[in-house]
């Protein structure tokens, strides 16, 4: 005799082939032997204990569910974080320095013709109204001096603007290093000059031929001597006097007023370098995409976003205009993207009628600066010996105490000043148009910052895995056993619609056989 079992345990006696996996006895059968926890009892035991486990099953599902759609919902948002590394190196190169007077033009490039004063007028709209500020022409006057002007107008920012023989006291550096002075400064030959719309600007190091940097600290940097020139300013829309130092890569071109670190007359800025090199991620992490192609218009310069912008802006005022804007290099010809060539520099009437509005538009309006910020892309992997320069200020006053005797004397020397006796004068006057700045390196290290991808396929299913595990108990396996379960319930359910179809072909072929047997009957 064979036990047949009892059927409170979810056992059966009866082969797989004898369960009717197409209706309630086949769900009853795969939860009883199912390893996902729990579902079994509620199949087992008196009504409440069963309703009691249904509702824990039911709670865990919900719980499984709530971390899942969580889970995928993040990983479909392609989160990132960042992980920073210290790294310590032997040499560091040399950075360039890029150093722009606050101050558009001197009073005494000005003071050379009245076109340029009243070029500058223009470039600020002032009229003899504004003659407390320097401008003694009605509005006719101003434009009909200008319009006669027939330099071009990067020829009069460089005669009224402040020159790097002007700005950087070689002399002064010169004279004292050999008067007792330790330190060894830089001079106006190692500046390159370059053009922008708010004045000169004369960079240090920017071909990069400058050795690497072997030393830290303020006596193993790079020192100037900066001549401000305060009492050359033309006191035009000016609301306070000095220089702006950019810290960047060789080659790179930097824009005016963006990272820019401010330094008055009578101060001694000490810039302390901290060198970044920075890994960001592409498509879909990051929106815009990074791009590791060079977007300069020429490739031979080292790629940068800054670059690659005022190109797209070079060539949308030149589009415009049908000129090149003044921050063109000289000898350039821009191929525009319509496929026309421009080597034509703006005259001064079309600088004011149209290249200065639309230098001023491109910064104001948002869609046109958007356009070529989203041309120009971030690059996600720093080329060699590039960095992102961050910097830690301190400063203190120029000339100090025990310096400014000598530095007296040495201008006095220079003719600059001719009462070498009034020091408290001398050293007032020197304060106020003089500083000193300082840059290097605080350690021979670097930051490593490297974008990673936060949440992996991987990690996707882990997290998910885990869920399951911990709220149901469940595994890749016990997903076969749901696919060995759906399975058997379609083989079920199309064997019943078989065996369906038989027993009504059977029955029309009966009733076919009686009406068959009926209609020879009555003949």
């Amino acid at each position: 005799m064979t036990d047949s079992g009892d059927p409170s345990d979810g056992s059966t006696a009866a082969s797989s082939d004898e369960v009717d996996y197409g209706g309630i006895s086949g769900l009853r059968e795969f939860f009883g032997e199912t390893t996902m926890h729990g579902v079994q009892y509620t199949f087992r035991g008196g009504l409440l204990l069963r309703f009691v486990w249904l509702l824990g099953v039911l709670g865990c599902l919900c719980g499984f569910f709530y971390f899942f759609i969580t889970a995928a919902i993040n990983y479909a948002g392609f989160p990132s974080n960042t992980k920073v590394d210290i790294i310590t190196a032997d040499s560091l190169p040399t950075p360039a320095i890029t150093i722009c007077n606050s101050n558009v033009a001197l009073a005494s490039g000005v003071a050379k013709s009245l076109r340029n004063l009243a070029f500058l007028c223009r470039t600020y709209n002032l009229t003899v109204i504004d003659d407390a500020r320097g401008c003694p022409f009605t509005a006719q006057q101003r434009d009909t001096l200008t319009e006669s002007d027939t330099r071009l107008p990067a020829e009069i920012i460089q005669e009224i603007g402040q020159s790097k023989e002007n700005m950087v006291l070689d002399e002064l550096a010169r004279s004292l290093s050999t008067n007792g002075t330790v330190y060894t400064y830089e001079n106006s030959s190692s500046f390159i000059t370059f053009i922008t719309a708010l004045g000169l600007c004369h960079t240090y190091n920017a071909d990069g031929r400058f050795p690497y940097q072997t030393t830290i600290g303020v006596n193993g940097g790079r020192r100037f001597i900066i001549n401000v020139n305060q009492n050359e300013y033309a006191g035009i829309t000016l609301l306070s006097a000095g220089v702006e130092v950019y810290i960047h890569n060789p080659g790179e071109l930097v824009r005016r007023g963006q990272h820019a670190i401010y330094v008055g007359p009578g101060q001694r800025a000490n810039i302390a370098v901290k060198p970044a090199r920075r890994h960001i991620l592409g498509s879909p992490y990051r929106t815009p995409p990074c791009t590791n192609e060079n977007l300069n218009r020429d490739k031979s310069l080292p790629y940068s976003p800054a670059r690659c912008e005022l190109d797209c802006q070079n060539q949308y005022i030149a589009e415009e205009c049908e000129c090149l804007p003044l921050t063109v290099s000289a000898g350039v010809t821009l191929t525009l993207p319509s496929g026309r060539r421009v080597s034509r520099y703006c005259s001064v009437q079309e600088y004011f009628s149209c290249s200065s509005l639309l230098d001023y538009a491109f910064h104001n309006n948002v869609s046109v600066y958007s356009e070529c910020r989203s041309r120009c892309l971030l690059p996600c992997e720093a080329p060699p010996n590039t960095y992102i320069y961050g910097s830690a200020l301190s400063w203190d006053l120029f000339p100090n105490f025990i310096a400014s005797e000598l530095i007296i004397e040495v201008l006095t020397d220079f003719g600059l000043y001719d009462n070498p006796r009034n020091i408290t004068t001398n050293l007032q006057l020197v304060r106020e148009n003089f500083a000193q700045i300082n840059v290097f390196y605080e350690s021979l290290s670097y930051e490593r910052i490297d974008e990673q991808v936060s949440v992996t396929l991987s990690t996707l299913f882990g997290s998910v895995g885990g869920n399951l595990g911990l709220f149901i108990g469940a595994s890749m396996l016990t997903l076969l056993e749901f696919g060995q379960y759906i399975t058997r319930f379609f083989i079920a359910r199309f064997r019943r619609l078989r065996r369906q179809e038989k027993d009504i072909w059977q029955k029309d072929d009966a009733s076919n056989d009686t009406a068959l047997d009926d209609v020879v009957a009555s003949s």
